[in-house]
C-alpha cells in the first residue's frame, strides 16, 4: 500500500537566473529536456529528491538573494521517499491571465497509475515578478513500500499558467532498488581485499560524502586511496560510481572524482610523495582495497628509518609505519604473514624492527617514539 502525502505550501520566492526566454546557468542557455522547458516567457522544471522536508526547511530558510540547493535524484531504494518540487519563472515576455496549476502522475514500471493528482493550484493568482523563481505550493511526496515493484517509474507533471491555457507537459523517471543492507563502513572498508563486493561501492561512496571530513589529510588519504585501487578494479562500474560522487558535497566530489582520475593508473598516486605519514596511509587504503604486498612493502621499507635522528618528519614516518603494522598485523593474517616473510629476507637493525613488530604492544611504540623526540628537543634538534 501506497502512502501519499500531498503538501500545499506558502508561496515561496527566490531571486535566480531560471527566469529567462530559456533556462540558464551560470549565465548560459541549457538545453530543453523533458523535465525543463519554456514556452512564451515562462520557464518550467520538475525535479525529485528524497528529502523533501529537508528541502522545504532550506527553502523557507534562504535568504531571497540567494537560491537554496537540493539533491535532485534517479534512483531511489524499497523504503524510501521521492517528493516532487516544480519549479516556475517568468521573463519579460510573459503575457496572460496568471493562476497556476498543475497536476501530477506516477506510472508504475509496467506503466499503470502509481499515483495521480489532478490539478491544483501552484500559487496565487496575481501578476509574476520577472526573474524571480516560485516553487509551487502543489508537492507531492510518494512513500516506497518494501513491495513496490522494481524498475522505472515515470512522473508526469501537466503544469498551466491558468486553468484555461495549454499544459506544459514535464517528465521524469526515477528507478526503484531493492533496498541496500546496512553498511558497516568500517568493515567494509578494512575487509575489502578479503571479499571485493563492488555492489556495496555505491553505498560506500553515498557514506564516505556524508560522514568523513575531506578536509582532513589524515582522513581521506587513506580513503582516497582505497577507492583509487576499487575504481581500477572495476573500470564498467565507474559510469554508476560516477553519478553517486556527482551528488556528494564539494569536497568529497573533488577528492573522489582525482581517485577516479587516478584509477587509470594507481602508481601515480605515489608519485613525488617523500617518507612521510601520509604516504603510509595511503599505502594502507590501497591495500585494504586490492591486498596487493607492495604496499607492505612500502610500509615496512618505511620502518628502515626508525634509527633517523635529523629528519623529524622522516623518523616519525618510521614510527608511523610500525605502529601501524603492530596494530594491523593482529587482526590482517595477511599482513602478519608478510612481515614474517620480511624478516627472513632483511639485515641488521631492519630485521630487528620488523621482527620486533611481530611481537611489540602497538602502545609501546609511541611511547618509546615520545622518548625519543623529547630528547632530541633537549638536545635543540628537533623543534
Amino acid at each position: 500500500m501506497r502512502r501519499l502525502s500531498w503538501c500545499f505550501l506558502g508561496l515561496c520566492l527566490v531571486a535566480g537566473p531560471w527566469a529567462q526566454a530559456q533556462w540558464n546557468e551560470s549565465g548560459q542557455p541549457v538545453a530543453e529536456t523533458d523535465w525543463q522547458k519554456s514556452v512564451d516567457g515562462m520557464g518550467v522544471f520538475l525535479a525529485l529528491t528524497d528529502d523533501l522536508e529537508g528541502f522545504m526547511g532550506v527553502w523557507e530558510s534562504t535568504p531571497e538573494s540567494e537560491a537554496p540547493a537540493f539533491r535532485d535524484i534517479s534512483r531511489v531504494s524499497r523504503g524510501e521517499s521521492v517528493g516532487l518540487l516544480l519549479f516556475f519563472a517568468v521573463n519579460e515576455d510573459f503575457a496572460g491571465v496568471f493562476g497556476p496549476v498543475v497536476s501530477y502522475r506516477v506510472l508504475r514500471p509496467d506503466g499503470t497509475v502509481y499515483a495521480d493528482m489532478p490539478y491544483s493550484s501552484a500559487t496565487e493568482p496575481g501578476t509574476p515578478t520577472p526573474g524571480v523563481q516560485y516553487l509551487s505550493n502543489a508537492l507531492l511526496k510518494i512513500d516506497i513500500d518494501p513491495e513496490d515493484p522494481l524498475g522505472v517509474y515515470a512522473v508526469e507533471a501537466n503544469f498551466k499558467q491558468n486553468s484555461a491555457a495549454d499544459p506544459i507537459a514535464l517528465k521524469r523517471t526515477f528507478t526503484v532498488e531493492e533496498a541496500q543492507p546496512k553498511l558497516d563502513f568500517d568493515a567494509f572498508f578494512e575487509g575489502y581485499y578479503r571479499d571485493p563486493q563492488p555492489d556495496m561501492v555505491g553505498a560506500a561512496l553515498a557514506f564516505a560524502g556524508a560522514n568523513i571530513p575531506f578536509d582532513n589529510e589524515q582522513v581521506f588519504a587513506p580513503l582516497v586511496a582505497f577507492f583509487v585501487e576499487v575504481f581500477a578494479d572495476n573500470p564498467e562500474r565507474m559510469p554508476e560510481w560516477l553519478a553517486v560522487i556527482d551528488q556528494l558535497p564539494e569536497k568529497a566530489r573533488q577528492a573522489l572524482k582525482l581517485a577516479a582520475v587516478a584509477s587509470s593508473d594507481p602508481d601515480k598516486m605515489f608519485a613525488g610523495i617523500e617518507p612521510s605519514p601520509m604516504l603510509n596511509d595511503l599505502c594502507w587504503g590501497a591495500f585494504f582495497a586490492s591486498g596487493d604486498q607492495k604496499y607492505l612493502s612500502r610500509l615496512m621499507a618505511q620502518v628502515s628509518h626508525l634509527d633517523e635522528r635529523e629528519d623529524l618528519n622522516l623518523y616519525l614516518s618510521a614510527v608511523s609505519a610500525k605502529w601501524s603494522l603492530a596494530s594491523n598485523l593482529r587482526t590482517h593474517d595477511a599482513v602478519k604473514a608478510a612481515i614474517e616473510a620480511a624478516v627472513g629476507s632483511a639485515e641488521g637493525a631492519h630485521a630487528k624492527d620488523l621482527q620486533d613488530i611481530l611481537v611489540v604492544d602497538p602502545a609501546r611504540i609511541w611511547d618509546e617514539a615520545e622518548a625519543v623526540v623529547r630528547a632530541q628537543r633537549e638536545k635543540g634538534l628537533w623543534k
